[in-house]
């Protein structure tokens, strides 16, 4: 937005540090433009993958042969990963994911849509803060067994 444009808006003047990841479209820069601000986009923070991509390619075998229930992604940054290393395989996350009946956890909104682009549909996001606290509390209660 130029500065014309940025006249009677409540942050124009302001230039605002925002700190991310390098990836993607940052929320609050948009946001902050929209109200008059310069946001100055600072990558601060890489992803790479494991050195050691051998347990990463086990699990992910495992989790296609049904040896896990539950897949739970606590980042964005790791859907590409994942995808990356189930093409390492031949397969896809989606393929995965469906061929072994796997439900998905995802920390957030951020992390569900990564999963949606990735053909990977959560099956449960937790409402409000993106933490691992909000996805233990949203978490369903396993069914009671009786003993016999």
């Amino acid at each position: 937005m130029s500065a014309p444009d940025a006249v009677g808006l409540p942050l124009t003047g302001w230039r605002v540090l925002v700190p991310r990841p390098a990836a993607g479209v940052s929320p609050a820069a948009i946001a902050l433009a929209a109200a008059g601000a310069e946001a100055v986009v600072v990558p601060l923070v890489e992803t790479v993958p494991p050195e050691d991509l051998g347990p990463l390619d086990d699990v992910l075998l495992a989790l296609g042969a049904g040896w896990y229930r539950w897949l739970v992604v606590t980042s964005q940054a790791a859907v590409p990963v994942l995808e990356a290393r189930a093409a390492h395989a031949g397969r896809t996350l989606a393929g995965i994911v469906a061929d072994a009946h796997v439900q998905v956890a995802a920390v957030g909104p951020g992390t569900a849509r990564a999963l949606r682009d990735a053909g990977v549909v959560p099956t449960l996001v937790p409402r409000g803060e993106s933490t691992a606290r909000a996805l233990v509390a949203a978490w369903p209660a396993l069914p009671r067994t009786t003993r016999t």
